[in-house]
């Protein structure tokens, strides 16, 4: 490969298209009993987005939370992490009371020595409550796709299989 000539090569619009066309198939619904997926644009519809990710990940919700704070205009965004605390989470409770849809995105993959690949079980257990409470909720894994066993009463989830930029577009797009 000559180095030279990446910038012709990389990032040209065919490819960007191409690879845009590749992330928007991947994305799997793997239930919707509730059919909120897709997400209907209503500039009525109040929208808390919940990020959930490790604190040293940086891209996390960095091209998804810009795009559902543009695309609705009740959308409130929050981020959480391991260091959230239950008291935070019961403000947060009160937050998704007052939303019609709440959606979670959950950037968790896979890494070494960590034990797990599954979210914190404070986090856990308040999407679950959340649930059981039988809050709308549209939950969106950017990872593992093993985090629905974490809460099995949500009536949406959908895999993005990994917190790319590209990857947070697409699954906007569904």
């Amino acid at each position: 490969m000559d180095l030279n000539a990446v910038d012709r090569i990389v990032a040209i619009p065919t490819h960007t298209r191409v690879a845009d066309e590749i992330a928007e198939r991947s994305i799997t619904l793997a239930q919707d009993k509730l059919d909120l997926v897709p997400l209907v644009v209503d500039s009525t519809k109040r929208i808390l987005s919940i990020t959930y990710a490790d604190q040293s990940d940086l891209i996390a919700g960095r091209a998804f939370t810009p795009l559902i704070e543009s695309r609705l205009p009740l959308a409130q965004s929050v981020r959480v992490d391991g260091r959230t605390t239950e008291a935070e989470y019961g403000t947060l409770g009160s937050q998704a009371d007052s939303a019609d849809v709440v959606m979670v995105s959950a950037y968790v993959s896979p890494r070494e020595f960590a034990g797990t690949i599954g979210a914190q079980q404070g986090f856990s257990r308040f999407v679950e409550k959340l649930a059981l409470s039988g809050k709308r909720i549209i939950v969106i894994s950017f990872g593992s796709p093993y985090l629905l066993s974490a809460f099995p009463s949500v009536s949406s989830y959908l895999l993005a299989w990994g917190g790319a930029p590209i990857s947070q577009r697409a699954a906007l797009s569904q």
